[in-house]
This record gives structure tokens, sequence and C-alpha cells, in this order.
């Protein structure tokens, strides 16, 4: 995600960007179908805000939660990523509009040091007075911020000026709680779930009720129907992430001592990782260039032998991934099928295709990930992934509000683009820049320091 708004507009390749964006303008062309890598951030995204909801819920009602303290946490967990979704418009110096040059770089520090006093879990140490203290702070401070700071426009705070990729994971995040919470004992149920919401979606364009229900907005920038079809992502998520739990938990019963029972060598492990990975590009390429067939078939090769690949797991993370692959190539090959169905595979608006090629690619990486590090313990290779991981809330805004200001501030953005990099070498100061948000992220983590909604 950062990767992809960090990197230079307009002189690389088509594939380096939105597939219905492309260069040399970037104007949106929602007619254009085609699936490039930045197109797989967002269902990505989505895919792992589901799998996350067992992980987080589940120890809580191990605690005695009831489901009415679990649906008002989702609430305010919606509600304060809403806020999040705001803040971030408006104060962001790589999206606010607000022109990058001292005050905003400023402005955007400002409000990174505000977001960590709302947003940070305080240690508990610390006095309830000071934690109590420290958030009143930041809230006032958030307000103060709204009401003063002017935009290029001349308005202040503006409710429409709203991150929409964090709006809609918020809905997400309360109603994908929702959703496992009533079902989370039953898979069918869940699916049902998704059936129902894929039914609204398939007559919401079409005349009666249901189109009116899908049309209906009466806070166009905080409510639409059309935000319920993101479950489409979410929900299979929480199928992934419920094998997860189960795979904790068994961990958890077993002896630390004891030795995992191994069913598969470190070379065919290894070799199922290559093959769930090269499965992201085979995708990529094949639906870009619109040979949906041949992708199609070469896929299903790929899943088939991914498959022979995982048969007779012994352990319980073997057990695991071979259930992902299972899961992962059902995604997949649905995805592939329905590319036809809305006129291709599209990201705006977003088509069935898009959703479930996503989730099936989601859970090869996650897969493959899976068993670099809890098979062949490759752990420390993808601990930097492990660490941003754990803080992403520091990582979306890690960028507009605190490398890109302090490159501007110390002069460094200038030097960059007084040298007028070739494409590839811009390409390259991105990545350095996706790094520095990486290794911020991971500094709070090493301290501590977690953000929570």
């Amino acid at each position: 995600m950062v990767l992809v708004a960090a990197e230079p507009l307009g002189t690389l390749p088509a594939w380096m960007y939105h597939a219905q964006a492309p260069p040399p303008d970037h104007a949106m062309n929602m007619t254009i179908p085609g699936l490039t890598w930045p197109d797989l951030v967002f269902p990505f995204f989505l895919f792992t805000l589901g799998a996350a909801i067992p992980l987080a819920l589940a120890r809580r009602l191990d605690r005695g939660a009831g489901y009415g303290a679990i649906l008002g946490g989702a609430a305010a967990r919606g509600g304060l990523l809403v806020f999040f979704a705001l803040f971030r418009q408006h104060f962001d110096s790589a999206v606010s509009g607000i022109t990058p040059d001292v005050r905003g770089w400023i402005v955007g520090l400002v409000g990174f040091g505000v977001l960590c006093l709302i947003f940070t879990r305080l240690p508990d140490r610390w006095a309830a007075s000071w934690r109590v203290g420290a958030r009143a702070v930041g809230w006032m401070a958030a307000a103060g911020m709204f009401a003063l700071v002017t935009h290029p426009d001349g308005t202040r705070f503006r409710p429409e000026r709203i991150d929409i990729i964090l709006l809609i994971l918020a809905y997400c995040a309360s109603f994908g709680t929702l959703v496992w919470l009533l079902t989370r004992h039953n898979l069918l149920a869940r699916l049902a779930v998704l059936a129902f919401i894929a039914s609204f979606r398939l007559v919401g364009y079409s005349e009666g009720w249901v189109a009116a229900l899908y049309a209906f907005d009466p806070v166009p920038w905080l409510y639409k129907f059309s935000f319920f079809h993101f479950l489409c992502a979410v929900i299979p998520g929480t199928v992934a992430g419920d094998m997860l739990l189960a795979w904790m938990r068994s961990r958890e019963m077993v002896a630390f001592a004891a030795v995992e029972r191994r069913g598969w060598s470190d070379g065919r492990a290894g070799a199922l990782a290559g093959v769930l990975v090269a499965a992201v590009p085979l995708v990529l390429v094949g639906i870009q260039a619109r040979q949906v067939f041949v992708t199609t078939v070469l896929a299903a090769a790929v899943c088939g032998v991914a498959h022979l690949l995982a048969r007779r797991p012994l352990g319980d993370i073997e057990v695991v991934i071979e259930r992902l692959v299972h899961w992962g190539s059902f995604w997949l090959l649905l995805g592939l099928l329905l590319d036809p169905f809305e006129g291709g595979t599209r990201k705006v608006p977003e088509t069935f295709a898009w959703f479930f090629q996503g989730c099936g690619l989601a859970i090869f990486v996650l897969a493959a990930l899976l068993i670099m590090t809890d098979v062949l313990g490759r752990g420390r290779w993808l601990q930097l992934l492990v660490d941003a991981g754990q803080n992403p809330m520091v990582a979306y805004v890690g960028l507009g509000m605190v490398v890109l200001p302090v490159v501007g501030l110390t002069g460094i953005a200038r030097v960059i683009d007084a040298l007028a990099p070739p494409p590839w070498i811009a390409f390259g100061w991105s990545v350095v820049l996706t790094l520095l948000v990486a290794l911020l992220a991971r500094a709070f983590t090493r301290r501590a320091l977690f953000w929570r909604a």
C-alpha cells in the first residue's frame, strides 16, 4: 500500500499502476478490465482484516466477555476508524491537499503526535489518570486541528473529506465482527451470509426494492449500502482466521518442548511455498493481458500441483496449510471463472472476479508465509513484516505524516527532485520510503507502543 502511494507517477510501465488508471495521465477509466499488483493491495487488506477478527476476539470471549460487550466494542472500533479516516484525509501530507511545504509537513507531524495520544495503547504501569489525561489532550488537539487548519480551498473541517478506504474498513470491521460472532460455530451459516450479500449485489442494479435499498444514502459521505459487498473479501478472511485460531490453540495445549510431527521434507515444503507464490504473477500477467482462458487452465494446474505437494500432512501447521491450499484454490478458480460475468476483472466498480481472485491469492501468500515461518523456521527473514504488521495504523499514516515531512524538512526531497532520477531509480527511492515506513512501524512495535482502535 505504501509503495503504491510512493511510486513515481506516469514514468513506469502500465502494470506498475492500477489497471484502470494507466500512465501517463492516470485518469480513471472504469471500462478497462485487468489486474496489476497495486490492484491486489485492497483485497489483501480486506482479507487480512477478516482473518484478524477471530484472533482478536476469541480471547475476549474466552475471558468471559459477553456478546453485548463484543458488539459494543465493534461499534466503537468502527467509530474510531471513521475518525481516523477523517483525520488522515484532512492532515496527512500525502493526501490532504495541503501544499507539501513547511506548513503542510509540520501539520502532518503534529497530526501524527495527536494520533499517538489517541490510539497508543498506553502501559498499564501508568496511572489511570495519566492515561485518561493523555487521551483527553489528544482529542482536544484533534478538535483544535479540525477547527483551525485551513485547506487550499479555504475550508477547514468538511466531512466529505474522508479516506474512503478507511471508511470501508470501518464498516468491514464492525459488520465483519457481527457476522463472525453470529456464525463462529457454523461455517455453513457464514457462507450463507456471503451468498445473501452476493445476491444483493447481483440484483442491486435492477429495478425493485433491492435497488432502492442499494441507492439509499441519507448521509452520502458516511453511508452507502454498497459498502457491505466488501464483506465478500472479509468473510473468506474470517474462515482463514478460524483455521489459524484453531492451530494456535492446539499449540498452546502441547508442551513447547515437544517436537511437532513432520510429514513434509524441507524441500517439499519449500517447493509448495514456491508454487503458491508463483500463482500471483501468473494470474496478474494473464488477467492483465486478458488471456483469461489460458490463465484459468494454468492456475488450475498450479492448484493441482499445490494439492499434490500439500498431501498427507502430519503436524498441525501442515494440516492448516493444506486446508488453506484447498480454500485458496476454490476462491481463486471461482474468481477466474467469474471474470467474464461483469465485463472482466476490475477494481472499480468492484467485480466478484476481483474479490475472489484477491482472496485466493491472499490465502496462497498467507500459506507460503506460514511455511517460511513455522515449517522451515525462517521467521527471522520476515521479522520486519511481522513487526510492521503488528502496527498497521502507524504504517498507514507513516508515509504522509512522518517520512515525507522529515525528508521534506531536512531538504532530502529537494535533492532527490533536483537529480531527476530515471524512472526505475525513482522507483528505488519509493522503495526506500516504504522501507522507512516499515522501520517506523517496527520501532513502535519493539517499544510496545501499539496503536489500536
